[in-house]
């Protein structure tokens, strides 16, 4: 049996909940090792890391295991951990709203008793977990998810290493302090946390969250980024990463300005957009157009919406995903649409034409919340229907220059080098 299937059935029965009821511990063990996969390191005395499976982070996992490939990875999924962390604290914690950013502060929703309950398990469970597999410590890809703060505690008591290989953070320079002032459980348990780039280092650095400080704090830059090296790519369709204006504009909520008035004019302006790129591909049906939006089904609803609401047609050029690869859609891109996505950093890098909606006209620069903003000839604004076709018609590139100095400064690009340096940084934490 496939191990992907064994970890389905497991959870469908939700078999971590009643080992957590029935105290099994070493069983719990087990099972995260028969389920767990392995990312083998070609080194012979390479330290083994604990990696903890959430979303994309995988991705700089994986690629720092092709690219340095100077540690061993246990990949262990976070769901089985948050079943475990549910039995603790109620089948209905995860309705909390403020599940993450209160675990420090609410004890009425997280009592000592129980934290120190959940922590035995974890401990218990760890424990036995190296009689199995010898490793040195954890790698997270955020620092604030409840479930993992007591494993960050555990790690530290038993002296390993508790990585946090952040995958948050890639918004424009001016809002990475309010944006991390928003998203946070006021402390870090663990021993290191890894950055895209240093604007997001030196912001966490002033944030006075407890448990930061300059020498625990790195930036590495973005690891998964680094199979772009090798990459061939094609021109063969135009790819188009639709935006939630709700979810991009969430930085600007605690600014006096942003009323409702502003908010339908980003609305329209969002909607328009949309409306001009479908437009678009309807008019030049020897133009494919992907639509790719986020997994949730409110994001493709929004598409549809528009599409009813406007009249329009879906030609059989079109078509909408919510997941397809995204190296796949950006590698065989002949232009990549969108708005404030780490998605456009990605196509820059392979040398692609970006084309984003302007909000000048009701966004001053000083709050405006593009990452290009302050980058002249990196992407192309529009406007217009005349604009995106102009745009989509021409063959004009961005600069090189001043692409090469915003992925320095964005994602702290050095020739593909991320990987190393991440490695690097965790060996180097491993052995102090």
């Amino acid at each position: 049996m496939k191990k992907n299937i064994l970890r389905s059935l497991l959870n469908k029965f939700g078999i971590f909940r009643i080992l957590s009821k029935l105290n099994s511990p070493k069983i719990t063990a087990i099972i995260f090792f028969l389920t767990s996969s392995i990312i083998k390191s070609k080194k012979k005395d390479a330290p083994t890391m604990i990696y903890i499976h959430k979303g994309i982070g995988i991705d700089d996992i994986e690629a720092m295991g092709k690219y340095s490939n100077q540690i061993n990875y246990i990949v262990i999924q976070s769901s089985f951990l948050r079943e475990i962390f549910k039995f603790f604290f109620g089948s209905k914690i995860y309705e909390n709203k403020n599940l993450h950013i209160d675990y420090h502060i609410d004890l009425d929703i997280f009592p000592v008793e129980k934290k120190e309950k959940y922590r035995k398990f974890l401990t218990d469970t760890f424990l036995f977990f190296e009689k199995l597999a010898k490793y040195e410590g954890f790698i997270s890809s955020n620092y604030v998810y409840s479930y993992l703060q007591e494993l960050g505690r555990f790690a530290r008591n038993k002296r390993k290493t508790y990585v946090v290989l952040y995958k948050e953070g890639l918004v424009s320079k001016k809002f990475i302090s309010s944006f991390i002032k928003r998203y946070t459980n006021h402390k870090f348990t663990g021993t290191v946390l890894l950055t895209y780039n240093e604007f997001i280092k030196q912001a966490f650095i002033e944030s006075n969250i407890d448990g930061f400080n300059k020498d625990n704090v790195v930036s590495v830059g973005m690891p998964r980024l680094d199979s772009y090296s090798d990459l061939k790519t094609r021109n063969s369709h135009i790819v188009f990463f639709s935006f939630y204006p709700s979810d991009k504009f969430s930085y600007l909520e605690s600014e006096d300005f942003f009323n409702s008035d502003l908010k339908d004019k980003i609305k329209n302006i969002s909607q328009d957009f949309h409306i001009n790129v479908i437009k678009y591909a309807n008019q030049n049906l020897d133009k494919r157009l992907i639509i790719k939006t986020k997994f949730p089904k409110r994001y493709s609803d929004y598409i549809y919406n528009i599409v009813k609401q406007n009249n329009l047609t879906l030609s059989s050029n079109i078509s909408i995903s919510n997941n397809k690869s995204t190296v796949f859609l950006i590698r065989n891109a002949s232009a990549v649409l969108g708005y404030n996505s780490t998605t456009l950093t990605e196509a820059l890098i392979l040398n692609k034409k970006i084309i984003t909606p302007d909000f000048s006209s009701i966004i001053p620069k000083e709050n405006d919340i593009d990452y290009f903003v302050n980058y002249k000839n990196v992407s192309e604004t529009v406007s217009s229907y005349d604009e995106l076709h102009l745009s989509l018609s021409s063959d004009t590139k961005s600069s090189k220059k001043a692409v090469s100095q915003f992925l320095k400064d964005y994602i702290s690009h050095n020739n593909f080098q991320a990987s190393k340096k991440a490695e690097s940084e965790i060996i180097r934490y491993i052995n102090e």
